[in-house]
């Protein structure tokens, strides 16, 4: 698996990775997302300690993601559930006697 060293900044702090690759464009993305995000909490809530900030961000994400995780699983939850309706809808007709005109 090819690796590449990339730096990263977040917050004040510069951060030099090797990462898969295949994971580049990722890191990167999640890069301006934690940027993003702890520059709206700055201005949001007046906290100065970046130990606080960071801590506020990593609760913000990871609440955000537990929330995205609730909706896949009742979306999930729905789409099996209509999936054995349609299952049984059909064993019905499959599982039905054949007539034939005669």
């Amino acid at each position: 698996m090819e690796t590449v060293s990339i730096q990263i900044h977040v917050g004040n702090r510069e951060y030099n990775l090797k990462v898969p690759a295949a994971e580049k464009e990722n890191i990167l993305k999640a890069e301006k997302l934690l940027n993003d995000k702890l520059t709206t909490l700055r201005k949001t809530y007046a906290v100065t300690d970046n130990q606080d900030i960071l801590a506020m961000c990593a609760f913000s994400l990871a609440g955000e993601m537990v929330g995205s995780e609730n909706t896949s699983h009742k979306t999930d939850t729905s789409r099996m559930e209509k999936l054995e309706s349609l299952d049984d809808l059909l064993n019905g007709y499959l599982t039905q006697p054949v007539l034939f005109n005669t």
